[in-house]
């Protein structure tokens, strides 16, 4: 009777011994969880402390371009080893070893940390101003004479389409005094604004053209807009450009239609002349609607010169370049109602 109780008494405490361990399983599985998100946030807390800890030291420079008069422009990427996309590139200017341009960020990479070409650098005749290229495109100019850099102090990089004014200023003014010297660079940020944009000689003052197309009217409606830097002056003067008619349902004229409408529009551009004649004084030409001049002062208050222009105007008009008035892209026509607006 005692040996049957001894053994009662041994599965009893097997039981308990079983359910023990089951409950420190239970509990281990329970806290798996917590301890693996714990486990996570430790681990990120570490990494962010540690990118923030490489990104305040110096970059990879991977460029240097030696300038005359002890100058040096260097071009610089995100460490390899940290480096997570997308970045960007940097750059800084130096002169007696005084840094004049700290590092800024010009330009927007992808998977590639570092563009596959080398850059290139162009300066001037008497070494003050520099340009650097990618290929053939101006990223980065520095005007050493007067301490002017391009892109400016916000960090705009080339390949935005939203720079500011004074940006596309100093691009302009920079670009045209290489161009003074024979040396035509090229920027694809000004894109069709160079076209779009016709600014006076000091900048102070641009014309803007604006395409409108009205609904279920042909053709295109141009205004010609006068601003003083961002802000609109007037609009100077609206006309219309009326397209042939040609036959749409004859597919083996398509290709006639097309050289047909080119050269109607080339046509009635050829017409137009119009730019700036001096820093203040803004003249239109065309063949069918004759002469046109505006004068603005330095408020911004513009009065149009009374018709008929005396002969030496005309003679000045006469010879302003081939109309400025490009045919519009799609993202440039602006769709309107044809209601009167």
């Amino acid at each position: 009777m005692s040996a049957l109780r001894s053994q009662i008494w041994s599965l009893i405490r097997g039981i308990k011994n079983l359910g023990g361990t089951l409950s420190l399983a239970a509990g281990v599985a329970l806290l798996a969880p917590v301890l693996f998100a714990v486990t996570i946030m430790f681990v990120m807390i570490f990494y962010t402390g540690a990118k923030s800890y490489i990104l305040d030291q110096p970059l990879d420079p991977f460029q240097t371009f030696e300038l005359p008069h002890g100058r040096s422009l260097t071009l610089y990427a995100e460490y390899e080893w940290f480096y997570e996309p997308p970045g960007y590139l940097y750059f800084d200017v130096v002169e007696d070893g005084k840094a004049l341009v700290e590092e800024r960020d010009f330009w927007g990479v992808g998977p590639e940390r570092i563009p596959e070409l080398e850059y290139k650098a162009v300066t001037s005749n008497d070494g003050n101003l520099v340009a650097i290229l990618y290929q053939t495109n101006v990223v980065i100019l520095h005007d050493f004479k007067a301490n002017r850099t391009w892109p400016g102090p916000e960090g705009k990089k080339w390949n935005e389409t939203d720079f500011t004014w004074n940006d596309y200023v100093l691009l302009r003014e920079l670009l045209d005094q290489f161009e003074a010297e024979g040396k035509t660079l090229y920027c694809s940020l000004l894109g069709e604004n160079k076209f779009r944009i016709v600014c006076s000689s000091d900048y102070q003052f641009h014309i803007r053209r604006e395409w409108e197309k009205r609904k279920g009217v042909p053709g295109f409606q141009l205004r010609v807009r006068l601003f003083k830097e961002e802000t609109e002056l007037a609009t100077l003067f609206v006309t219309e450009y009326h397209p042939i008619e040609t036959d749409k349902t004859n597919k083996e004229q398509s290709l006639q239609n097309l050289f047909d409408q080119s050269r109607h529009w080339t046509d009635w551009n050829s017409n137009w002349k119009a730019g700036w004649l001096d820093a203040n004084t803004f003249a239109a030409w065309n063949q069918d609607q004759g002469a046109r001049a505006w004068q603005v002062d330095a408020e911004g208050n513009y009065t149009e010169l009374s018709a008929p222009l005396e002969g030496k105007l005309l003679t000045k008009i006469q010879r302003l370049p081939q109309s400025p008035w490009l045919y519009p892209t799609a993202p440039e026509v602006k769709q309107t109602s044809n209601k009167n607006e």
